[in-house]
C-alpha cells in the first residue's frame, strides 16, 4: 500500500512471515507523518508503533497487529485503513478532516 501527497508520502512493505513496515518521507509540519514530532523527513522513515514498539505514533494511536490496507495523504493530513476496518488519523484537524 501506499499513499502520496504534494508535501509527504508513506510506502508499505511486506514480508514472507507477514510482518508489514509502514514508512514515511516529506513534510511534517502539521503531525501528518505520524512520528510524533513536527520535523521534514528527508530520508524514509519506519513508523514502527503500529506493532507495539515505543518510539513512533504517540498519539494515542494504539494500532496493534493489524495490517495497514490503505493510506490517504491530504496536504496537511494522513489517513490509514487496516484490514479489520478501523480507520486512524493524524496531522492537521483545522477543518474536522481526522474525523475527531
Amino acid at each position: 500500500s501506499h499513499g502520496i501527497s504534494n508535501k509527504h508520502m508513506f510506502i508499505t512493505t511486506v514480508d514472507k512471515q507477514r510482518h508489514q513496515q509502514v514508512y514515511a518521507f516529506g513534510k511534517n509540519t502539521f503531525g501528518q507523518a505520524g512520528i510524533g514530532e513536527q520535523r521534514t523527513l528527508t530520508q524514509w522513515t519506519e513508523l514502527r508503533n503500529f506493532w507495539g514498539n515505543d518510539d513512533v505514533l504517540p498519539f494515542n494511536a494504539k494500532v496493534t497487529k493489524d495490517f495497514i490496507v490503505d493510506i490517504k495523504c491530504g496536504q496537511y493530513h494522513t489517513l490509514f485503513l487496516t484490514e479489520n476496518g478501523f480507520v486512524w488519523s493524524v496531522g492537521s484537524n483545522w477543518q474536522g478532516q481526522l474525523g475527531l
